[in-house]
């Protein structure tokens, strides 16, 4: 085979796994971050029929020697173990090397995958991915939640975009789900609130229209010189906000000093220590989603 057309650069092997992954129906996280670092690629599905997450953290190298995967193994991917229990290794496929790295890799608890120049999959065994301790246990547990949550929101709406700990739509009203103090959630977030033609009035109305099931998140943003600076300025029950002037106010006050405002409406999905099957978690989202709807046609009216 020619040298120059071997997958060697990380890129080219990250898109060959990818489009593997995504051919069986897994959805994919890039650049996903974890304790201790990150991993290229983390791609999650829901096994058949429709209950329990599967998923693998994948660590991509163009290509790997003896030494250098015993660095990989020792150094990297033993760390991602802790929080991250089912790890993969994608490499440029050796055959020559291929059975012994494979056999090295799955004693220790590390899938290896062999990515050729025509962009096949080659799969050693997959091992038993063993788990460290209870920590390990109660991290993939809240991981696997959140991958159900995360799963639901890509089945409801459309053009969505993921990162480690959120998901939105690709608009700039956005719904979007993440985690807030170990509970899932979803809401309508919206950034550069003072761009919003008559926001004062649209936070009336929400008020008007709020329940005991709404939580309220604003934040003020601005650069000073490259650095961006950030600052919580309000989070609580929607209900507790008796008036808006006060909020009004505050949020005026931020503008005027030259801040953006971020305001978040958010309502609960479930607690991260809770996984429930395909259909229920698209059940629970498609109501959240229909429980903000009226603040999401308020804020996208307004900004057309």
């Amino acid at each position: 085979m020619p040298e120059d057309e071997r997958p060697q650069r990380e890129k080219e092997i990250v898109d060959r796994v990818r489009r593997h992954f995504e051919k069986e129906g897994y959805k994919i996280i890039s650049q996903y971050e974890l304790e201790g670092g990150k991993v290229d690629l983390l791609a999650y599905k829901w096994d058949n029929p429709g209950y329990g997450i599967r998923y693998y953290g994948i660590e991509c190298k163009p290509k790997i020697t003896h030494s250098k995967l015993l660095h990989i193994l020792r150094d990297q991917l033993s760390k991602y173990r802790d929080t991250l229990p089912s790890i993969c290794l994608a490499a440029y496929y050796q055959p020559d090397n291929f059975e012994a790295y494979k056999k090295f890799c799955e004693a220790q608890s590390v899938w290896l995958l062999g990515v050729d120049s025509s962009g096949n999959v080659q799969r050693g065994n997959e091992p038993i991915f063993t788990q460290k301790n209870t920590s390990v246990n109660i991290a993939e547990e809240r991981l696997k939640s959140k991958l159900a949550a995360f799963f639901a929101f890509q089945e409801i709406f459309q053009k969505t975009k993921a990162h480690s700990d959120w998901i939105s739509i690709e608009e700039d009203i956005q719904y979007n789900c993440t985690v807030d103090d170990q509970t899932l959630i979803l809401g309508v977030n919206v950034e550069n609130l003072e761009k919003i033609k008559g926001w004062k009035e649209i936070i009336r109305k929400v008020l008007r229209n709020n329940g005991k099931d709404l939580s309220l998140n604003i934040t003020k943003e601005k650069y000073v010189g490259r650095r961006r600076w950030r600052d919580l300025i309000v989070k609580h029950p929607l209900y507790t906000l008796k008036k808006s002037q006060q909020l009004e106010n505050l949020v005026r006050k931020s503008i005027d000093e030259g801040y953006s405002i971020h305001i978040g409406i958010s309502t609960q999905l479930w607690r991260t220590n809770e996984l429930y099957g395909k259909i229920e978690s698209e059940e629970i989202m498609d109501r959240a989603k229909k429980r903000l709807s009226h603040v999401y046609d308020l804020f996208t009216r307004s900004s057309a």
